[in-house]
C-alpha cells in the first residue's frame, strides 16, 4: 500500500468549550492508493495520546483534524496510522507554538487605512464609536419600546 501524508499546522489556537486548554487543530492530509477497511489515526504529543480517530479509509484524499494542547514550547509529536491493530505509518516532527496574534473586530467592512489616517488612528477613532454605541444602549435600555437604541 502506498500513501502520502502531509501534516498541516493550524495557525491558530481555539478555545472549544470553557474551561478547556488551548487546542492547536493539526490537519492530517492523505492520499492513499488503496482502501484501509478500520483505521485508527493516533496523534501523540510529547508522548501522550493527544487526539485519535477511527474510520473506514478509501483510497483517495482524506484530511482529518487533530486537536492537540497548544504547546508552550516546541513539543515531540508523533502520527500513526494503524490498520488492522499493525502500524501502517509513523511520523514523527516537532510542533512550534503558535505565533500570538491580536485580532481587531471592527464595525465596518471598508476601512481605506493609511489613506484616511494611519491604522492606529483608525483603530482609536472606530473603538471611541463603538464604546459610544455600547454608553447609548446601556442609557436607552430602561426606555419605552420605541425609544431604545437597538
Amino acid at each position: 500500500m502506498s500513501m502520502h501524508i502531509d501534516i498541516v499546522p493550524s495557525p491558530l489556537v481555539l478555545r472549544a468549550r470553557d474551561g478547556e486548554s488551548p487546542r492547536r487543530v493539526i490537519y492530517v492530509r492523505m492520499q492513499l492508493t488503496e482502501s484501509i477497511a478500520q483505521a485508527k489515526v493516533v496523534l501523540k504529543t510529547n508522548g501522550r495520546i493527544a487526539d485519535a480517530a477511527e474510520r473506514r479509509l478509501r483510497a483517495g484524499r482524506h484530511t482529518l483534524a487533530l486537536r492537540v494542547p497548544e504547546p508552550e514550547a516546541a513539543a515531540d509529536c508523533e502520527l500513526e496510522i494503524f490498520r488492522g491493530g499493525e502500524t501502517a505509518y509513523r511520523f514523527a516532527f516537532r510542533l512550534e507554538p503558535a505565533k500570538p496574534w491580536t485580532l481587531f473586530l471592527m464595525h465596518q467592512s471598508h476601512f481605506d487605512i493609511g489613506y484616511t489616517d494611519l491604522q492606529r488612528e483608525i483603530y482609536m477613532l472606530q473603538k471611541k464609536n463603538l464604546d459610544q454605541v455600547l454608553e447609548y444602549i446601556a442609557d436607552t435600555k430602561d426606555a419605552p419600546e420605541g425609544g431604545r437604541f437597538k
